[in-house]
């Protein structure tokens, strides 16, 4: 499960694979244009609540006192930054990246990947809804739920995604 962090909280993070059992790896990219202060504060949290199994380069393999198999990328300190304006897009491409890596390598078995966000409330059926032979790609139905002084914002940015997926459709882009 992928999942691009920015600027969050590590209980709010942990909602989002509550319902995982102990067979999946999280791979958490932790990212930012500059060094925050929120965001390294995560990456102590993470690494504080969790025993540290191994660690290369930017990249840490944790397991968490849940027993859940974390591995976390920094993509936030000072000389791991990402890009200005590449932030959650480069971050899940990062992710996805390592996930192929690590199938490819045989060091985790499950052809799926998996990506979220870091403040998203998952569907019952998120981990057992499963690909066959018709679909390389699954999209659940999504909504936001904004701060009010944000609506229109979110409006416009779902509009936009809506937009986007129809062009596909008219194109008939499978």
């Amino acid at each position: 499960l992928i999942i691009p962090v920015f600027d969050e909280q590590l209980e709010n993070l942990r909602k989002v694979w509550q319902k995982l059992n102990e067979n999946f790896l999280i791979i958490l990219v932790v990212n930012a244009a500059t060094e925050q202060l929120t965001t390294l504060e995560f990456m102590h949290d993470v690494i504080g609540a969790a025993t540290t199994l191994a660690q290369s380069g930017r990249c840490t393999y944790l397991s968490d006192s849940n027993g859940q198999d974390i591995l976390l990328v920094d993509r936030c300190t000072q000389g791991n930054t990402i890009p200005p304006r590449q932030g959650v897009g480069l971050a899940r491409k990062i992710g996805a990246d390592i996930a192929l890596r690590l199938i490819g390598d045989g060091g985790v078995d499950s052809l799926r990947i998996s990506c979220t966000d870091d403040d998203a409330i998952l569907p019952e059926d998120y981990f057992t809804t499963t690909l066959n032979s018709e679909n390389a790609a699954l999209s659940f139905p999504f909504s936001h739920r904004p701060e009010p002084e944000l609506q229109l914002h979110t409006l416009l940015y779902e509009l936009s995604i809506i937009y986007y997926a129809c062009g596909l459709n008219w194109a008939e882009s499978d």
